[in-house]
């Protein structure tokens, strides 16, 4: 088998992994550029991280994709591991993975890990950076009541207000009026959707035959679209993806409307935890941190191998 079989294979048998990880969104990012690192003991593939080099301003980099809140690698670990063992292991793949991404030697790396790893070691005995960044994350779906508990006062009125009003969840939206909705909250800030349509659509579309796509609008009773949000049901977790709203109704509020209806479909569906995947913008942060999910920690890898590079992904900011 080549490298990327053997990928799949190891993904097959590591069905926690998050979806952001798996053959399937890779290609969808990267179409058919992207590769992997396997880290082996013996014949047994124990940590894997796929990646895809680019090229930005004329310099080779390795980068998260556009809507990919999750980059970085995976660590299977072996039944009844010892706490010792299980962080030589973290170590030593880290260690490996950077040992291969320094050999590649791109001008610039950056990737995004999983809030259930909380070491970098083997990345930061290598000479790469760390910056700590927050997510939120739901993780009693199937408790209603205590789900609205957490809800801060303000939320809690605003939806009830709303759930009295004539509004209307749709999921029949067809892609490209979805993606043009979410690309209002962009233009009212003067900047451009950071994702193209193509790129929306060729993630949809997979996630659409594997029946993942989760596509939510709420318009009113005249049936104009106040919000959209898009999220992913992978298995017994539902992330969130992107969220957008058209500016001439963004003060009805119905965004919070919209997301406490995708919390009960989650919990309908048995789904475990809903992961909002963060964002350091303050006022995107703000809303989010006013639903009261678990503020989570995940950490940003990142090298920089050319001072050109880092000066002009400052002029280009």
């Amino acid at each position: 088998m080549n490298t990327r079989e053997v990928y799949e294979v190891f993904c097959s048998q590591n069905t926690e992994m998050p979806v952001f990880l798996k053959p399937w969104w890779l290609d969808a990012v990267y179409g058919n550029a992207w590769t992997v690192i396997l880290y082996k003991e013996g014949d047994r593939v124990l940590a894997a991280m796929p990646y895809c080099e680019c090229k930005k301003y004329g310099f080779k980099t390795i980068l998260p994709p556009q809507l990919t809140p999750i980059t970085g690698f995976w660590i299977a670990y072996p039944e009844n591991m010892t706490r010792q063992n299980r962080y030589s292991l973290e170590i030593k793949a880290m260690e490996y993975f950077a040992k291969r991404l320094n050999e590649i030697k791109p001008a610039y790396f950056v990737s995004k890990i999983h809030h259930s790893y909380s070491s970098w070691l083997g990345f930061l005995w290598n000479n790469y950076s760390q910056t700590t960044r927050y997510t939120y994350r739901f993780t009693k779906l199937n408790d209603l009541d205590y789900l609205f508990s957490q809800l801060d006062k303000s939320v809690r009125k605003r939806i009830r207000q709303l759930e009295k009003e004539e509004f209307v969840i749709r999921t029949d939206l067809s892609s490209k009026e979805f993606y043009n909705v979410n690309g209002m909250t962009y233009k009212r800030q003067g900047l451009k959707c950071p994702f193209s349509y193509e790129q929306f659509e060729r993630i949809d579309a997979e996630a659409c035959k594997r029946n993942m796509s989760g596509k939510f609008a709420i318009c009113d009773k005249e049936g104009n679209v106040h919000s959209v949000a898009y999220v992913i049901f992978d298995d017994e977790v539902c992330q969130g993806i992107f969220s957008g709203s058209d500016s001439k109704y963004r003060s009805s509020n119905a965004a919070s409307l919209l997301l406490w209806h995708i919390l009960k479909v989650c919990s309908e569906k048995g789904i475990k935890e809903y992961d909002f995947n963060g964002s350091s913008m303050k006022s995107i942060e703000t809303f989010i941190r006013h639903f009261g999910a678990e503020q989570t920690p995940y950490m940003v890898i990142e090298k920089k191998n050319s001072m050109l590079y880092s000066l002009l992904k400052k002029l280009k900011r």
